[in-house]
């Protein structure tokens, strides 16, 4: 039976250590390329070990951030304050909440990594917000639907709503047209237009 329930604090799948490391590691080679180039047209034999050795303490840093990344990052529906809650961060820690009402969008994308291991990226849109607020980067196959799910549920559930207002606003708003806000007598307006007038001119 798949496990759904998204009420107590979640960690993203497991195989998400893999997919952050990787993540991480392409990024470092893209920003560090043209260094790593240099590297590589000034190597030489006697530089082998030392290489070795620091390519390996490179990795053994990044895995420890991705576990760490990873082990700190959790999401959950708090359904009684009707938000959704994400916390995240090493050093950092930092705390986001999004009113589930106030949910528009959520999307889900596979880069190459993601695909390799069946899992999804998960991004969450909400009102008032241009940009992604929300972004998990591992929730399984399996989760990952049912996740959407109950994150959409409460828009639709505004959406209903919203279908059924027009009907009771124009019901309030209909017995308000035969009253008169203000009444003005003809000849008041005839002084005030002959006033505005003479005050033009002088």
């Amino acid at each position: 039976m798949i496990e759904s329930n998204f009420h107590t604090p979640q960690r993203q799948s497991l195989v998400g250590i893999i997919v952050i490391f990787l993540n991480i590691l392409q990024k470092n080679i893209r920003s560090f390329l043209p260094l790593i180039i240099v590297m590589a047209v000034n190597f030489e034999a006697d530089d082998l070990l030392k290489t070795i050795i620091m390519v390996v303490c490179f990795v053994i840093v990044l895995i420890a951030y991705a576990f760490l990344d990873y082990w700190n990052f959790t999401f959950y529906i708090d359904e009684s304050n009707q938000e959704f809650r994400l916390n995240k961060g090493i050093f950092n820690k930092s705390k986001t909440s999004i009113n589930l009402g106030k949910i528009q969008q959520v999307s889900l994308n596979q880069n190459l990594i993601q695909k390799i291991f069946n899992v999804f990226e998960v991004k969450i849109d909400s009102a008032g917000s241009e940009e992604t607020e929300v972004v998990i980067k591992a929730v399984s196959q399996n989760q990952v639907f049912l996740l959407k799910e109950q994150l959409l549920a409460f828009e639709h559930l505004r959406l209903t709503n919203l279908e059924a207002a027009p009907d009771f606003a124009k019901a309030e708003i209909g017995g308000n047209f035969g009253q008169k806000l203000l009444t003005i007598k003809l000849i008041t307006l005839f002084k005030v237009g002959i006033t505005s007038n003479y005050i033009k001119s002088i």
